[in-house]
């Protein structure tokens, strides 16, 4: 009887301990980014550079347009550089971050660049 009550005081903390219910952790925005551009072809690192010059937006705001940039860039390819961003997306940049006309043209050209770039290494 003393070993069955010294087991259960020693194996009750023990279980309670291992059954802890934690959520599992949330996957860090920043490799979802990554792994997303790297999917697309492109480094997530050398486009958050170029959204920050390019918009003089802080490096947490640079990261924050990542995704939508990335659907930006995706139609661009998409449509071979004919339609780069649509209205809804501009309006989105201009009120979410307060991007200007002219860096807008700017994040289009880089787009269709990029957009242009790529098909042709896809012909080769």
């Amino acid at each position: 009887m003393k070993n069955i009550l010294l087991t259960a005081l020693i194996c009750l903390p023990a279980m309670a301990f291992s059954q802890s219910n934690t959520p599992p952790a949330a996957p860090d925005i920043s490799q979802v980014i990554a792994e997303a551009y790297t999917a697309f072809g492109l480094e997530s690192d050398m486009i958050h550079d170029l959204i920050m010059r390019v918009t003089e937006l802080d490096a947490e705001q640079a990261q924050e347009a990542m995704m939508p940039y990335l659907r930006v860039m995706s139609q661009a390819r998409e449509t071979k550089g004919a339609i780069v961003m649509d209205e809804l997306m501009q309006a989105h940049f201009m009120e979410t971050w307060g991007i200007t006309e002219l860096q807008i043209q700017d994040l289009q050209k880089v787009a269709a660049r990029f957009a242009a770039e790529n098909g042709a290494s896809r012909r080769q």
